[in-house]
């Protein structure tokens, strides 16, 4: 008989020995039978044998471990793994013109489900023939808006001639499946800017 849901093990009916009594045999077969099948079906501690199935830990953590291993192959993290990497890119042959000075615009975005993830974008502009004022780019949940908190966002602000550069690596905890958008927002006169950019997201927990 296997173990009930919470792992405890009882004995197949009819295989209990009574005192003073001829063990039959085929009782006795039927529980060593049954002992072996669950024996095999336990943990084995000493790792000659792999997983078959997963393994619930109840909300209790390993400890004392030597470390996580690695990959050594240029493998993926399958989705909802930790490790689980998505990204987004906007090549340079497809840079999106700018249409109004101080006018938001998302670059690209990804689709992140349900987890705990790092994001961090990347955002080139090509300057215009007028003058770059200034350059900003940020991540946000919210399609094309200004972020509320530079630190929450990762923005970057700069007025370099050719502003180009990575945003800050910032964290969403997310309940539900939610579109991270790099947005990025143009301040220039005369000649628009043409901006194009990447967009990374790792699933940490």
């Amino acid at each position: 008989m296997p173990r009930n849901g919470s792992g405890v093990y009882t004995i197949p009916a009819g295989t209990s020995a009574t005192p003073n009594t001829t063990i039959a045999s085929a009782a006795y077969d039927t529980f060593l039978s049954d002992i072996s099948t669950e024996i095999t079906n336990s943990l084995n501690v000493q790792g000659t044998a792999p997983m078959l199935a997963n393994l619930n830990a109840g909300g209790f953590a390993i400890t004392n471990a030597a470390g996580i291993v690695g990959v050594t192959t240029n493998s993926n993290a399958a989705a909802g793994s930790v490790g689980e990497y998505i990204t987004a890119d906007l090549p340079g042959g497809s840079a999106i013109t700018w249409t109004g000075d101080l006018v938001v615009k998302n670059i690209v975005s990804v689709s992140l489900t349900p987890g705990d993830w790092d994001c961090q974008g990347e955002v080139v502009t090509l300057t215009g023939a007028g003058t770059q004022l200034q350059s900003s780019w940020w991540l946000s949940t919210t399609s094309a808006t200004l972020p509320t908190s530079a630190e929450t966002a990762g923005t970057v602000s700069t007025t370099s001639p050719s502003p180009q550069g990575p945003t800050g690596t910032v964290r969403f905890s997310l309940a539900t499946t939610t579109t991270v958008y790099l947005s990025a927002q143009q301040h220039y006169s005369v000649g628009a800017p043409s901006v194009y950019g990447f967009l990374r997201a790792r699933r940490v927990r």
